[in-house]
């Protein structure tokens, strides 16, 4: 129990649960997956989230979301949803009893769990974001430094931004974008990302933007559509001559590009056995990446 006259640090408190859940999976998200005890509860009586607090936890969660599955899509309405939620459910644990406390944090994980299957399907499975050292991303795309060409921009360059590290650290001028994007990169969605009119002299995505295009098409017409549209905008931002480097290929929507506009080639990859293990857990072809370069 808190001392008398003040309120439980509820951020606190419950960063500590979620450390002891950090290897909860998927698939066993719902009511049951935390269980109240006589001492939490007690710890959390007169608990309240301010909006601060709720938009702190709702980033650890979505966070914890995306590491355990990086094709999770939460989008804004969702993001305001599972905020008003934390608030409704803290409200209602701090001043409930214990069979009622559990009920109502069994609801808000229920809920929880919906938004994850309505995402990922009934069986949802880990499919790991990990992020590679700065030259096997670039052997993964068939490029050496000297293909590239600032301004540079890394699509998906992840939290560290290692390839933007390197390549600031040889002089290129880089922006690298990231939905959770750390103090080297810009936090940004992808699909709204303002890329500008011919703009960038190299885009990169490695294991990215592609990656997360092809899952689409095979999983849903209106998400592909979305990214059909941001690939379109990317070409666009791309200076005449300007080169486009992903990975995974994208051939059902390459066949459609004016190759009167682009020159597309390919490069096989050799990804190993990290590659292999995330063609296994996507169940997606990652064999092949793709050098779009646009025509002057």
């Amino acid at each position: 129990m808190p001392p008398h006259g003040t309120k439980p640090d509820v951020v606190r408190i419950a960063r500590e649960v979620a450390a002891r859940h950090a290897a909860l999976a998927l698939s066993d998200l719902g009511a049951g997956a935390v269980v109240l005890d006589a001492a939490l509860l007690a710890s959390l009586e007169g608990a309240e989230l301010d909006a601060a607090g709720a938009r702190a936890l709702r980033e650890d969660l979505v966070r914890w979301l995306r590491d355990k599955n990086q094709f999770v899509a939460i989008d804004g309405d969702t993001e305001e949803e599972i905020e008003a939620a934390l608030i409704r459910i803290t409200r209602e644990i701090g001043s409930a009893e214990l069979a009622e406390a559990q009920d109502a944090l069994d609801d808000g994980l229920d809920g929880l769990a919906s938004i994850v299957r309505a995402s990922l399907g009934q069986e949802p499975r880990e499919v790991v974001a990990s992020e590679y050292a700065p030259d096997v991303q670039l052997a993964v795309l068939g490029l050496k430094l000297s293909d590239l060409t600032s301004p540079v921009l890394d699509v998906g360059c992840g939290s560290r931004a290692l390839l933007v590290k390197h390549l600031r650290g040889l002089g290129h001028d880089v922006t690298g974008i990231d939905r959770d994007a750390g103090p080297d990169g810009t936090k940004a969605d992808w699909l709204t990302f303002d890329y500008g009119a011919a703009k960038w002299r190299t885009v990169i995505s490695h294991l990215g933007f592609s990656l997360h295009f092809l899952r689409a098409h095979h999983a849903s017409e209106v998400e592909a559509r979305k990214y059909a549209e941001a690939f379109v905008r990317i070409t666009r931002s791309l200076a005449p001559s300007g080169l486009f480097a992903y990975a995974p290929s994208l051939p059902f929507f390459e066949a459609v590009l004016p190759r009167e506009r682009f020159v597309i080639e390919h490069h096989r990859v050799q990804g190993g056995e990290t590659l292999e293990q995330l063609r296994k857990s996507s169940g997606l072809d990652l064999a092949q990446a793709t050098l779009l370069r646009r025509l002057a």
